[in-house]
């Protein structure tokens, strides 16, 4: 009998392909933006938090007690010396120091606001430069590409940089651009002044930096290693640096979540309406077949199978399409340069890969052959009440 009712569901599924394929279609839609929209979701939280990583705060930071956790400002005047203890704990991993500070960056008579970065010799250790790319070299005062051509500078060109001191007096300090680096980061590349750590301080006159961020092996380790370093200083992992940014995606992706259940929800709709005609055109139909011995529970399954049929195909073709392009993104990557020129101080690399896995692709097809099946059980219950003499007779 399974077999019987398999072949007669396809059979009538194939008397309407037309009127099925366009009830399938919302289902196909909500299937790939499904994909589509979670794998760009998801690309986007690994994107803040690697570049989190390797360009703000490695696995873990480290900061001076009285350093502001939130701002956009890099306050000196609460700087002061690493504590021989810390300075101790800190000797088994890889970590360096950086100096952030405000400095106004003054180009002939253009002048704007920018963050410097003052940077240690184990910098790289932490922070990698493979996809970073420079115009000059390191030795000096750094500036991001886009500052640079805001401007109008380029390598050679002097500029002042003026800073307020840690005791609070005013100090300014010309220097020859050693280099001018893109980094692929808008939070570098829009506001940075990167300079060696000893230029720095004897700029600012700071006693000790304001942050020291270590490199672990294994993210896994970030939470093990923060509780382990003495109190005293502020100790964040990098996903509590993060937390923010990670906060407003996860808003993204409810709001992703609500569009694909309304494009889910039409599709049932349709779903069921497609099957009600069905029920309705195959009155005759279902009289004669309980008439044959077809039981009540079989007619109702008859109409399940149909619908969920519909919901099977249409998911795996909205999965085969939104995977695929979900694919090419994972590996290409999508361009977001145009969002990083817009000014934003957000870290994040310009070059987003999608997420791409397995899961979402059979959570697809379950989700859209769930949904028609669900959609279908209203008129397979009123197929299976009709009572079989009154449906022969009906025209």
């Amino acid at each position: 009998m399974t077999g019987f009712i398999a072949g007669l569901a396809l059979k009538n599924l194939l008397r309407n392909r037309r009127r099925n394929a366009i009830t399938s279609v919302a289902v196909v839609w909500g299937v790939a933006l499904m994909i589509l929209g979670f794998g760009f979701v998801d690309g986007l939280d690994e994107n803040m938090v690697r570049s989190q990583i390797d360009t703000m705060s490695g696995h873990v930071i480290v900061r001076p007690p009285a350093y502001p956790e939130v701002g956009l400002s890099a306050p000196v005047d609460v700087l002061e010396a690493v504590p021989d203890e810390l300075s101790s704990a800190l000797g088994g991993h890889t970590h360096t120091e950086r100096l952030r500070f405000d400095v106004r960056l003054v180009a002939g008579a253009d002048a704007v606001r920018a963050i410097g970065i003052g940077l240690a010799e184990t910098d790289e250790d932490v922070f990698p430069r493979d996809g970073f790319h420079i115009d000059g070299d390191w030795s000096g005062v750094v500036l991001g590409a886009r500052l640079a051509r805001l401007l109008d500078v380029q390598v050679g060109t002097p500029v002042a940089l003026q800073v307020r001191t840690t005791g609070g007096a005013l100090n300014a300090l010309r220097f020859p651009v050693s280099g001018v680096l893109s980094s692929g980061n808008p939070a570098i590349d829009n506001y940075a002044v990167l300079l060696p750590m000893d230029t720095a301080i004897d700029l600012v006159q700071a006693p000790g930096p304001s942050e020291i961020a270590l490199r672990l092996p294994l993210r896994s380790q970030s939470d093990a290693v923060a509780a382990s370093l003495p109190g005293g200083w502020q100790v964040q992992t990098y996903l509590q640096e993060a937390e923010g940014l990670l906060e407003i995606n996860e808003v993204r992706r409810k709001a992703l979540a609500f569009m694909v259940l309304m494009i889910m929800a039409i599709a049932a709709t349709g779903i069921a309406n497609t099957v009600i005609m069905a029920t309705y055109e195959r009155t005759r139909e279902i009289g004669t077949l309980a008439a044959m011995g077809m039981t009540p529970a079989q007619i109702r399954v008859l109409f399940l199978v149909e619908g969920a049929s519909m919901g099977l195909v249409a998911g795996i073709v909205g999965a085969v399409f939104g995977g695929a392009v979900n694919g090419w993104f994972a590996t290409h990557g999508i361009d977001l340069t145009s969002i990083a020129e817009s000014g934003t101080a957000v870290a994040f690399d310009t070059t987003l890969y999608t997420a791409f896995s397995w899961g979402p692709l059979v959570g697809g097809v379950a989700f859209g052959t769930g949904v028609a099946a669900l959609a279908s059980l209203y008129p397979a219950n009123w197929a299976a009440r009709l009572d079989p003499a009154a449906a022969v007779r009906a025209d």
